[in-house]
């Protein structure tokens, strides 16, 4: 889809005027947060973890695990990675397909299956999620 070439210009000189306003970060700083989160959970990284290696780099309670990418993706929001870049925050945790009940630290999966699940059957489910984010990745679009 092209844009009339007056809202392309108007929304360059926007987005120009946000970035000398400190409203938006310069495309180096924007390039930098993308690195980083690439740095931690890219297909590279997902690719060479397994085991509870994986299951807590990817599905770590929030509480505890604040280098996981569940929590990166509802709650980081700090200069290593602000949340200008968006947040998946709030509803239930269902979203994750599998999660770690905060009260007791009980693996769980839903909603379609609701239930706990035995310690020894949830990094194998994990495997299966970074298996799908692997193959995805090189679709998604890149900066």
């Amino acid at each position: 889809m092209l844009l009339h070439p007056q809202i392309k210009d108007e929304l360059k000189q926007l987005q120009q005027q946000m970035i000398a306003d400190g409203e938006l970060p310069a495309r180096d700083k924007l390039n930098s947060y993308y690195q980083t989160f690439r740095d931690r959970f890219g297909p590279e990284r997902l690719s060479n973890l397994d085991g509870e290696d994986l299951l807590y780099t990817m599905h770590g309670h929030r509480s505890t695990y604040r280098d996981s990418l569940v929590y990166w993706l509802e709650f980081k929001n700090d200069e290593e990675f602000p949340a200008i870049l968006g947040s998946i925050a709030g509803g239930s945790s269902y979203k994750f397909g599998i999660y770690q009940r905060k009260e007791d630290s009980i693996w769980m999966t839903g909603p379609i299956t609701t239930g706990a699940l035995a310690q020894d059957s949830v990094a194998p489910k994990v495997v299966g999620s970074r298996c799908g984010m692997v193959i995805m990745s090189p679709l998604v679009g890149r900066t």
